[in-house]
């Protein structure tokens, strides 16, 4: 880990090639709804959290109970990361590399970053699209044999555009799992099309419909960190994915 960034095990993770699902705050809340859904459906265990000094100074409460915003969870042959602020610009190459590290010493089978995609016509489609990118043959492979679109053209940005250029370059199986989302609200809608793709990736079984019935829950409990976490982004999402093509292959 780097010096900056601490990630901490409080229950020490032995699990033999992890899944690792890792879902933070960006467009539409998608990663952070899915992730979410994941470690309540599965009910994971808390095993751990992520601090630093770069961090906002923030502490969350759950039942009471004083609690790292950025935490970890884990059950059976699964590992969640998610947060519940914001990542900081400034933190986001240093929280990448320790992520990529760490997870690295686990040996995981498979690395999954949960995201949204922004589309200026969210509203208007009737199916939401999920898609995929894979950073070696064996990812490629399971997006392939998941009947999951594959992202073709265009451009990835944030602390997954990061951690997949940088999982490409260690051979860490990483795919970037994202779903066509509204830009500046949460979008449950578009981390159900999420978790659908997620149990077919993972043979997985969570409940789709559960997470589109507290939908209108969801949206009016996040507002405030969708608001906060497009103040964030601001300054590290000028363009919006798919919608800038790449100049040359």
């Amino acid at each position: 880990m780097t010096e900056e960034i601490n990630i901490v095990e409080t229950e020490p993770i032995q699990i033999e090639h992890p899944n690792v699902v890792i879902g933070l705050p960006d467009v539409g809340l998608v990663g952070l709804i899915a992730t979410m859904h994941m470690i309540e459906t599965l009910k994971m265990e808390r095993v751990g959290y992520i601090e630093s000094k770069l961090f906002p100074p923030v502490v969350v409460l759950h039942n009471g109970e004083i609690q790292s915003p950025i935490k970890m969870y884990a059950k059976d042959n699964n590992i969640a990361i998610v947060s519940e602020i914001p990542i900081p610009t400034g933190a986001i190459y240093d929280l990448s590399d320790a992520l990529l590290k760490h997870v690295k010493k686990w040996d995981p089978n498979v690395v999954v970053l949960l995201h949204g995609i922004p589309v200026p016509n969210r509203l208007n489609l009737e199916e939401v699209q999920s898609y995929a990118i894979g950073t070696n043959d064996k990812t490629k492979k399971l997006i392939a044999e998941s009947n999951i679109k594959t992202m073709d053209t265009g451009v990835v940005v944030g602390l997954k555009a990061i951690f997949l250029w940088d999982s490409l370059k260690e051979n860490i199986p990483t795919i970037a799992l994202g779903a066509e989302s509204f830009l500046e609200y949460p979008d449950p809608g578009a981390a159900s099309s999420v978790v659908i793709a997620l149990n077919k990736l993972l043979n997985l079984d969570l409940d789709v419909e559960a997470l589109l019935n507290k939908a209108e829950e969801l949206r009016v409990r996040m507002r405030d960190l969708m608001r906060r976490t497009q103040e964030t982004m601001r300054g590290t999402q000028p363009v919006r994915e798919l919608e800038l093509p790449p100049m040359f292959g």
